[in-house]
């Protein structure tokens, strides 16, 4: 794919999200309410999200606590807007995916890929990060509530590990306890998790799908 082999800015430290998984699971959250709006990214990372959000037209914000990752994603979308002819506007800011200000607008679609943890995971370690993780997720959807519109869309990925432990019992770790969590803020989940992994890869994801609607 042109658009990720030649962008100026790429990460390969960190797990990359593939530019056709991206614009998948854009689509997703798009195909999930009538009204066209703007798509958020609170984890942005380089930005492959937000490209694929702004090739399909829609004005486009992502965050991301990290310095390096934030301008990678202007660079990139700087790039994409001079090779495709980009009309709708972009922004992204430094910000904890908990505390992103509260915008213009509010927001139609978050679509993202948040820290899925380390590749090969140490086994001993996976219930702290699973715990970890539960409640960075928590507090994330605790805070979009202020910046959702009403019957917006969120597609997510959440990691799943299933791995032997050394009694040779295949144990799995999901996120599947955060789900009627987000309930109480509002969160209805619209099907079941889609499954996503390459061959041999330890940490799996899952596509979930919300709709948010305000008390």
């Amino acid at each position: 794919v042109r658009r990720d082999r030649n962008r100026p800015m790429r990460d390969t430290r960190v797990g990359m999200l593939p530019p056709k998984l991206a614009q998948t699971i854009v689509n997703l959250a798009v195909a999930d309410t009538e009204s066209k709006g703007t798509v958020l990214d609170p984890f942005c990372g380089t930005g492959t999200v937000l490209i694929e959000g702004i090739l399909a037209k829609l004005p486009v914000i992502g965050s991301d606590l990290d310095a390096a990752a934030t301008t990678g994603s202007r660079t990139n979308l700087d790039w994409i807007a001079q090779n495709y002819a980009v009309e709708d506007p972009y922004e992204v800011i430094l910000s904890d995916a908990t505390k992103i200000p509260k915008q213009k607008h509010l927001v139609q679609y978050i679509v993202t890929e948040p820290f899925l943890g380390k590749q090969k995971p140490n086994a001993a370690k996976l219930p702290f990060v699973f715990k970890g993780l539960e409640k960075l997720y928590l507090g994330a959807f605790k805070h979009w509530t202020t910046l959702l519109a009403d019957g917006a869309s969120v597609v997510i990925i959440f990691p799943a590990v299933a791995i032997e432990n050394k009694h040779g019992k295949t144990i799995t770790y999901n996120l599947e306890s955060l789900i009627d969590k987000l309930a109480q803020f509002g969160y209805t989940t619209l099907s079941e998790p889609i499954l996503y992994h390459r061959p041999q890869a330890v940490v799996q994801r899952q596509i979930y799908r919300f709709r948010f609607n305000k008390a």
